[in-house]
């Protein structure tokens, strides 16, 4: 499938899933829908997770993860990260777990639709970002 179709599949999806998602109750901040190319870059070299927090990557002595990728399909227009909380908290859920019925529903409406929290693909290095949610394209997620 030609780019141009995927990015008109992204948005019937993506449509469905904030749909799904005001339905079981929760409220949407939407980020990175189409993200440029310095940020991509910037976002790969430049931030890293450290256990369950996201740090600069400055000069400490602390592993660094890169959290995006240079190559990113938010670049290309097939990604979004979803912010999610449930009101009438204010507070953003950040757990992987808490994207999990939403995820299964993005991966339930096409064979191209991943999730980032999807744990169970060894070797993912997405594999604890609930709020991704993507396309798939030239094999990247």
């Amino acid at each position: 499938m030609r780019l141009g179709a995927k990015r008109e599949l992204f948005a019937r999806c993506h449509a469905m899933l904030l749909a799904k998602a005001f339905e079981l109750g929760f409220e949407v901040r939407q980020d990175e829908l189409k993200r440029g190319e310095q940020q991509a870059v910037w976002n790969s070299r430049h931030f890293g997770k450290c256990g369950e927090y996201r740090h600069g990557h400055g000069d400490s002595d602390h592993t660094f993860h890169p959290i995006g990728s240079a190559s990113s399909l938010h670049l290309d227009g097939l990604a979004i990260d979803l912010y999610l909380r449930r009101p009438p908290s204010t507070a953003i859920l950040w757990a992987t777990e808490r994207y999990r019925e939403l995820g299964e529903y993005w991966e339930s409406l096409h064979e191209l639709c991943y999730w980032g929290g999807r744990t169970d693909k060894p070797g993912d290095r997405l594999s604890h970002d609930g709020g991704h949610f993507a396309i798939t394209h030239e094999g990247r997620q």
